[in-house]
């Protein structure tokens, strides 16, 4: 069985514009990934007929007129996708930043964030011997030179 230690781990501060660019790139990825899987569900939507019955519908129940088309090419949907997730990647960016910088003035008054763990060695570098003489032993003399 591996030999664990338990250690200690702390952190005292963040930095507010590592947590900023952080951030930033997180959410860009975030809202990258949810455009990409809402043009991937529009499109299965427009495939299946959904937009084009949810337009039936409307006019059946008399929410829009015979001949208007709620649901048009998508175009709409997306760019309204788009605006959103832009507004809420910049609000969350601005959020995590403020939440850095709050917890760096609580972190003076209250304290920093301690918690243990556990930690196994590494076991793939292997340290050479150390060959150094120790410091309290006398060098052997060396030829021309007196013993120290």
């Amino acid at each position: 069985m591996a030999e664990v230690q338990r250690v200690r781990r702390v952190i005292r501060k963040l930095d507010p514009w590592t947590v900023f660019k952080v951030s930033i790139v997180m959410h860009l990825v975030f809202a990258l990934a949810a455009l990409i899987g809402l043009l991937i569900l529009w499109a299965l939507l427009v495939r299946v007929g959904i937009p084009d019955a949810l337009d039936r519908f409307l006019v059946l129940i008399s929410l829009i007129d015979e001949g208007t088309v709620f649901f048009d090419n998508g175009g709409r949907f997306i760019r309204v996708a788009m605006f959103f997730s832009v507004v809420f990647g910049a609000a969350m960016t601005l959020l995590t930043t403020l939440a850095a910088v709050f917890y760096n003035m609580a972190s003076d008054v209250v304290g920093v964030w301690r918690w243990s763990c556990w930690k196994k060695p590494c076991r793939g570098r292997r340290r050479r011997p150390d060959t150094r003489p120790c410091p309290t032993s006398r060098r052997p003399a060396l030829p021309g030179r007196p013993a120290v």
